[in-house]
C-alpha cells in the first residue's frame, strides 16, 4: 500500500472515531442535531477525497498527458461537496454549521496524517 492510502485510511478512521466522540458529548449536551451534521460533513470530506484518489487512478491508467478532464472533474466535485455542505448549513442554520465543521476537521486530519512520513512523530 502506498503512503498517501495509509494516510488516507489512517485520516478517516480517526476522524470518524473524532466524530463518534463529538455526537456522544454534544448530544449528552442536548445538541445531537450539531453532533450528527458534524458526522455528515467528515462523511463528505472522506467521500470527496476517496472520489479525487479514484480520479487520479483513473487518470494514470489513461496515460494521457492531457489533464484537462482531470482539472474539470476536481473542479465540479469540489463544488458539488462546497454546494452540499452550504446547503446543510443554511438548511438546519444553526446546527447546520456542524456539516462545515466536520468537513473541515476531516481535511485537516488528512492534511496531518499526509504530511507525517510513516515512523515520524509531531514534534
Amino acid at each position: 500500500m502506498t503512503h498517501e492510502l495509509r494516510a488516507y485510511q489512517r485520516a478517516v478512521l480517526i476522524s470518524v472515531v473524532l466524530a463518534a466522540v463529538c455526537l456522544v458529548v454534544l448530544a449528552l449536551a442536548g445538541h445531537i442535531g450539531l453532533g450528527m451534521l458534524l458526522c455528515v460533513g467528515v462523511g463528505l470530506g472522506a467521500a470527496n477525497t476517496a472520489l479525487t484518489h479514484l480520479a487520479a487512478l483513473r487518470h494514470v491508467h489513461e496515460r494521457t498527458d492531457d489533464r484537462r478532464n482531470l482539472v474539470v472533474a476536481a473542479a465540479v466535485r469540489l463544488g458539488v461537496v462546497a454546494a452540499i455542505a452550504i446547503a446543510f448549513a443554511v438548511a438546519f442554520w444553526p446546527d447546520g454549521i456542524g456539516v462545515l465543521i466536520g468537513l473541515t476537521a476531516f481535511q485537516v486530519v488528512l492534511f496531518a496524517m499526509t504530511a507525517l512520513r510513516p515512523g515520524e512523530r509531531p514534534a
